[in-house]
């Protein structure tokens, strides 16, 4: 197939599906664009959870030209709340799978919510799927029993993603703390579904995230975990110092 396809004078997205039974990752990118990693979503949302699991270990194979599928979205077919359909796309789209709309957008019997539609249409989380890097976020940290796990990967500009899941059933705060993505400060942090900006973010970063939520975070002008630049961590009392 992929050598027919080859010989096509046209663009073609080549994507490959045996639901991942014998691990395509392995095998996959040499011969498609595409390939399940899984067997099919279900309108239910411990698959999401489920998925997710199954991607862990495929990540690292993705780049330009070929990427892990966790098969369609269920974003907006009245599965999902609003967070969860956050967590649903955000995830989807940062490990590089092919955002596929599952829900009717309007037909005789459905038209999509305007929560939904919005999820759909973010640009800043489709321009993660769509980042030229092509390089898939990648599993970090699970805290079990408190019930969330950390995601993050580069983009462009020397930027890097964050996605920390909630899989509480209730609404808290909970930490980012950078060091468990490679990082000890961000000049500037963008809380994506907040639409809220953070500065000069040192080591770690807390916000609100509703039940079965996401805190999808951009960070950018970062430093590396185990650095502390003087300009950026030093503090002084004012106190001066003679020689003995």
């Amino acid at each position: 197939m992929t050598k027919a396809l080859a010989s096509v004078d046209r663009k073609i997205l080549f994507q490959i599906c045996d639901w991942g039974v014998d691990f395509p990752a392995l095998w996959a990118p040499a011969l498609g664009n595409t390939w399940r990693i899984s067997n099919d979503i279900i309108p239910a949302w411990r698959t999401i959870f489920r998925i997710l699991n199954q991607a862990v270990p495929q990540t690292s194979f993705a780049g330009p030209g070929h990427w892990p599928d966790l098969d369609m979205l269920e974003v907006g077919n009245d599965v999902f709340t609003t967070p969860e359909e956050q967590t649903h796309f955000s995830l989807w789209a940062i490990l590089k799978s092919p955002l596929t709309i599952g829900a009717a957008l309007n037909d005789t019997l459905t038209t999509i919510s305007e929560s939904s539609l919005r999820i759909l249409k973010q640009k800043d989380v489709i321009g993660y799927n769509q980042d030229p890097l092509g390089v898939s976020a990648s599993f970090k940290r699970r805290w079990t029993e408190e019930g969330f796990e950390v995601w993050s990967g580069p983009i462009s500009g020397g930027k890097t993603v964050v996605a920390l899941i909630n899989w509480a059933d209730e609404s808290r705060s909970l930490s980012l703390d950078l060091p468990v993505v490679g990082l000890q400060h961000a000049q500037t942090l963008r809380n994506i579904w907040d639409e809220s900006v953070a500065l000069n973010v040192r080591t770690s970063y807390s916000a609100n995230v509703a039940a079965h939520g996401t805190m999808l975070v951009e960070l950018e002008g970062t430093t590396e975990a185990g650095r502390y630049p003087a300009d950026i961590f030093a503090t002084s009392d004012g106190s001066v110092f003679g020689h003995f």
